[in-house]
C-alpha cells in the first residue's frame, strides 16, 4: 500500500466502515459491508449511478447506487443514509420489494487488497405518477472522441454494417434525451445519476461501451452550484409493513 492508500484504509477502519482480518495462513483480507438500490421505473428502466466528478474532473462508472454500510447500521439505516445523503430526489417516491444478499471476493483496485464484499441489494420501484424534481446537467454536442468510441462499440457487435450504423445512432440519440442528476457531496465533489434501459445497460457494460461512457461522461456540464441535487430530509422507512415505503 501506498501512503495515501494506507491512510484511507486506516480512516476506513476507525469509521467502522470496514474491517481488515489476517487468515490462519497469514493473508490479509479487507471485509467490507455493502448496501445498492436496484431502483426500476414503470418503464424498466434502471436507476444507476454513471460517473463521479471532483475539482480534478469528471469520469465514468457504471453501477448501483449504494453506500457502506457502518457497524451499528440495519441494511435499511444504511438504505436511508443513501438516500439522505445522495439520493434526496427520490424522497418518498419509492417502495421496497425486498432485499438479497451477496458475498463476492475480488483484489480491491484503491487499496490493491483481497477484499471480501457483503452486498445487499435493496430491490424498490418507483411509486405510480411521480415527478422528480432535481437539476440536470447540460449535455454538450457530442466531439469526435464520442463518435470514434460509437463506432468501436458497433463494429464489435454481431450484427450487419447497417445494423451496427442504426445501433450506434440508437444509442447516440438515447444518451443525448437521456437525464442526468448531479448529486453534491463533500469538497466539490459528487455523484452522476440517470435512469438506464435494459438495452443500454448492455451496450454500456462491454468494453467498448466503456469507452463510450467515459466520452459521455466528460460531456456533462454541472448545473449551477443551488440547483444540484444536495442533502435533504432523506426517507421515511415504515418498518412495520411488508413493503416498506420510502
Amino acid at each position: 500500500l501506498n501512503a495515501r492508500a494506507l491512510r484511507n484504509l486506516r480512516e476506513e477502519v476507525r469509521s467502522s466502515k470496514s474491517i481488515v482480518v489476517v487468515t490462519g495462513s497469514g493473508a490479509i483480507i479487507r471485509v467490507v459491508s455493502l448496501v445498492a438500490l436496484y431502483a426500476t421505473k414503470p418503464d424498466e428502466r434502471v436507476l444507476m449511478q454513471i460517473g463521479k466528478y471532483d475539482a480534478h474532473g469528471c469520469s465514468g462508472a457504471l453501477q448501483l447506487p449504494g453506500v457502506k454500510q457502518e457497524a451499528d447500521e440495519l441494511v435499511l439505516d444504511t438504505l436511508e443514509r443513501l438516500c439522505r445523503k445522495k439520493l434526496t430526489l427520490l424522497s418518498g417516491k419509492l417502495e421496497i420489494l425486498g432485499t438479497d444478499r451477496q458475498i463476492i471476493e475480488k483484489e480491491s483496485r484503491e487499496y490493491g487488497l483481497q477484499t471480501r464484499y457483503i452486498r445487499s441489494t435493496c430491490s424498490a420501484r418507483l411509486k405510480d405518477d411521480v415527478s422528480l424534481s432535481a437539476a440536470v446537467c447540460d449535455w454538450e454536442h457530442p466531439g469526435p472522441g464520442l463518435e470514434k468510441a460509437l463506432a468501436s462499440l458497433s463494429r464489435d457487435s454481431r450484427r450487419s454494417d447497417d445494423e451496427k450504423d442504426e445501433v450506434s445512432q440508437q444509442l447516440l440519440m438515447t444518451l443525448a434525451c437521456t437525464e442526468v442528476y448531479a448529486a453534491s457531496g463533500e469538497e466539490d465533489s459528487g455523484n452522476f445519476y440517470a435512469w438506464m434501459s435494459p438495452e443500454s445497460l448492455g451496450l454500456l457494460q462491454t468494453p467498448s461501451g466503456d469507452r463510450v461512457l467515459q466520452q459521455w461522461i466528460s460531456g456533462l456540464r454541472l448545473p449551477a452550484p443551488e440547483e444540484k441535487t444536495g442533502q435533504g430530509d432523506g426517507l421515511n422507512v415504515d418498518r412495520e409493513h411488508e413493503t416498506h415505503r420510502l
